[in-house]
């Protein structure tokens, strides 16, 4: 069990791809405080929930939930082998630069995150306005 990542970038992008070995890892509870930018999650493998101070979305491979990135949000993967793309859509924040590249990719030790809405047959596929 591990959570896998790295860098994605594009001229105009900036962001992380994560793999998650197991069903139920994820990404706690966060917001970018400092940030006022878009922020999208997209899957691009499996499935995973995505829910916080935003509507709760169910995203399959190929799906993209955008959303201010100072609300609340967390992510669990629903599936083994989940990988998402979490994107900055007006490129890199400032709170990124200078982060040494060694910081930026990497394993660490899975977080198990067991409040997933979807156990609770509450979530929708839904993007916030």
């Amino acid at each position: 069990m591990a959570v896998h990542f790295k860098p994605y970038e594009t001229a105009t992008e900036y962001g992380t791809h994560y793999r998650f070995d197991e069903a139920g890892e994820g990404i706690p509870m966060h917001s970018h405080v400092n940030m006022s930018m878009w922020h999208s999650t997209r899957c691009i493998a499996g499935r995973c929930e995505i829910y916080g101070d935003i509507p709760a979305a169910i995203l399959t491979a190929g799906e993209t939930y955008k959303f201010k990135s100072y609300r609340l949000h967390e992510l669990v993967a629903l599936e083994p082998g989940t990988e998402i793309i979490n994107v900055f859509t007006h490129g890199k924040p400032m709170d990124y630069i200078g982060v040494p590249a060694d910081a930026l990719s990497g394993t660490i030790a899975p977080v198990l995150l067991g409040k997933s809405m979807l156990l609770c047959g509450s979530a929708q596929s839904v993007q916030e306005e």
